[in-house]
């Protein structure tokens, strides 16, 4: 399936994009990562860029290794967790 999307503002005001199931769903996930990214980063100001960006990606992984991927909460527990043993 291909969708077209008008751009409305930006430098190529007026033209289509066509994407794909497959580029829809790859901005859907970066969308989701940056978000989760966002969220750690807003709830742990003292952390350090690395540990930041290291426990966002692992939490985003595990959430997607789980068919109920909604408990961020335990995913960024887990990546934690994962980012002090590799860190001690």
């Amino acid at each position: 399936m291909e969708i077209a999307i008008q751009l409305k503002k930006g430098m190529i005001k007026g033209n289509s994009v066509y994407l794909q199931d497959e580029d829809i769903i790859k901005i859907h996930n970066f969308f989701e990562k940056q978000c989760l990214i966002e969220y750690v980063g807003e709830n742990n100001p003292n952390w350090s860029d690395e540990k930041l960006v290291f426990v966002a990606n692992r939490a985003y992984e595990i959430c997607n290794e789980f068919a109920d991927n909604n408990n961020e909460y335990y995913a960024i527990e887990s990546a934690l967790e994962e980012w002090e043993e590799k860190n001690d």
